[in-house]
């Protein structure tokens, strides 16, 4: 059990340090850098102590003086930082008057530009505090609106269902034409009142419309309506319980899945970079020449069954040119059983929308 937890809290950082660390892995920008640029890099420091104790100054000082300015404070730690009073220590007599009368001319033009600093940055906040008021009225106009709009339409199609009437409100659609479409948009609007307007509290996937790019069927919105409308019904939340046990058994397994979801979005997380590089440094060439991209050994992502997934495959030559260089459709074979034959796809226009990888 400590093993498992253990692989599971590795598998979240190893998705936070792969993010955070994209410039220094392989393929990144930083991951081989030239002498060059090691050569300019000797003198950054490899940590943030130095701003760190800079920062506790500065918290120890408000604390301390909370009546001192930001500047007088700021001064006093670069005073102290930049070690100023041994660098005037080691002038003459005449070089440290000439250093100290220099000093208290720029004192005054010093104190103009910090009103005028004070003066932007009073403006700035007030235009930001505007701003941020106005948007958070515009999001509330929109809300409304949208409250009003879906209310006003649901009454075109017979006010709110409920579990009872359901399927006599879908066989009054279906006497109109194009049944199909109209009975979804019905169920949608229906989704999307529960949810925008009444506030239905539920897993947000029973109010979409789609998953991976795939409507949902009728048959399956009616399912997830159905599934909104028993919780308002029959869902009546328990008293929580201070502490709870459970079975060594689902224990393991709710981490087993937990472990199995994170390796999932690990995957995905690094194919978009894959692909992400791919598109920045093999799509332009691809476009130059369309013909580069035969011959090559590639991951492609399709739907099949309703189920998003990738496969291999080869491609083995351009079946149609196009005016559009991304519209250009290749022919391509499948490392599978089930697809042996060749297949027809805009390969260039799925690697722009992240569903192309190049292997080899």
């Amino acid at each position: 059990m400590t093993a498992l937890a253990i692989e599971v809290s590795a598998a979240e950082m190893l998705i936070l340090v792969e993010r955070q660390a994209e410039s220094q892995l392989p393929g990144g920008k930083y991951h081989k850098p030239t002498q060059n640029l090691t050569n300019i890099a000797q003198n950054v420091p490899k940590n943030n102590n130095i701003s760190e104790r800079d920062m506790a100054s500065l918290d120890n000082r408000l604390r301390q003086k909370p009546g001192a300015t930001i500047q007088n404070i700021e001064t006093n730690i670069m005073w102290q930082s930049n070690k100023a009073s041994l660098w005037l220590d080691q002038l003459d007599d005449n070089e440290k008057a000439q250093a100290m009368e220099r000093a208290r001319k720029g004192a005054q033009k010093l104190h103009a530009k910090i009103k005028l600093r004070h003066e932007a940055l009073k403006v700035q906040i007030r235009e930001k505090r505007l701003k941020k008021q106005e948007e958070k009225e515009r999001k509330e106009e929109k809300q409304i609106n949208e409250k009003i709009k879906i209310t006003r339409d649901i009454q075109n199609i017979g006010g709110l269902w409920t579990l009872e009437n359901i399927d006599t409100q879908l066989e009054n659609i279906s006497s109109t034409g194009n049944m199909q479409k109209h009975q979804k948009e019905a169920l949608i609007l229906q989704l999307k009142f529960h949810k925008i307007v009444l506030g239905v509290k539920a897993d947000k996937t029973l109010f979409q419309a789609s998953a991976k790019g795939t409507p949902y069927s009728v048959e399956k919105l009616k399912e997830n309506l159905i599934q909104v409308l028993g919780l308002e019904t029959t869902n009546i939340p328990e008293a929580k319980k201070s502490l709870v046990y459970r079975d060594f058994e689902e224990v393991q397994t709710d981490l087993e899945s937990q472990k199995s979801k994170l390796y999932d979005s690990l995957k995905a997380a690094r194919k978009k970079l894959q692909n992400k590089r791919q598109k920045e440094s093999l799509l332009p060439k691809f476009l130059d020449n369309p013909e580069l991209l035969v011959g090559k050994k590639v991951m492609h992502q399709c739907a099949e069954d309703g189920i998003i997934d990738w496969f291999v495959g080869n491609v083995t030559g351009i079946v149609k040119s196009h005016k559009d260089v991304s519209k250009t459709k290749y022919s391509i074979q499948y490392e599978v059983e089930e697809f042996k034959n060749s297949w027809e796809f805009s390969l260039l226009k799925d690697l722009q929308k992240g569903d192309l990888i190049v292997i080899m």
